[in-house]
């Protein structure tokens, strides 16, 4: 039972992470095509700092 419990855990983890690097991507696209940081949070409903370091790590990462 404990190592089911873990594999769910597992997945859940697995499921934030890929739903987060989506996020990720899609504020970094969003900003690339001019969208300010303001919309792109609303939209992806997290905070403006958020956006801002997705993007400066994105953009740091693409030079």
């Amino acid at each position: 039972m404990i190592f089911e419990e873990m594999m769910k855990d597992e997945r859940e983890a697995g499921k934030r992470e890929g739903e987060q690097a989506k996020a990720r991507n899609t504020a970094f696209n969003m900003h690339q095509k001019g969208y300010p940081d303001e919309a792109i949070a609303e939209v992806l409903e997290v905070d403006v700092e958020t956006v801002q370091e997705w993007i400066s790590e994105l953009e740091s990462a693409t030079k």
